[in-house]
């Protein structure tokens, strides 16, 4: 069970990172620009939710566990990392935004340009 639990908590980080890495990306074109626009809203409306759902459910079973067993340090710091990216996705998509507004200015002058 515990390392059900840990590739669980893994499987969440990895999804945090994903969508924060694909956030953060600068699109090279205005079809990218809408693209990363409605992933990061839908991301925002939906997916999250079901993050925070998930989160949760790791935290009791981790909760549930830590009482039947020891914890190394190491899986401290892994469950720690994966509960912190959630407080930090609202910085995040905070970025995302500023990123989204630069590049739309940026692309609609380069449209009047032309």
């Amino acid at each position: 069970m515990k390392k059900r639990v840990c590739c669980l908590i893994c499987r969440l980080c990895a999804e945090f990172d994903a969508i924060a890495q694909r956030a953060l990306t600068t699109p090279a074109n205005t079809s990218e620009l809408m693209e990363l626009k409605a992933f990061i809203e839908k991301v925002e409306a939906e997916t999250m939710y079901d993050l925070e759902r998930k989160l949760v459910h790791a935290k009791s079973t981790l909760m549930f566990l830590m009482e039947y067993t020891d914890v190394s340090l190491a899986d401290m710091r892994s469950n720690a990392a994966t509960f912190t990216w959630y407080d930090r996705m609202p910085k995040i998509f905070d970025e995302h935004r500023a990123i989204i507004a630069e590049k739309r200015t940026q692309y609609e002058e380069a449209l009047k340009v032309c």
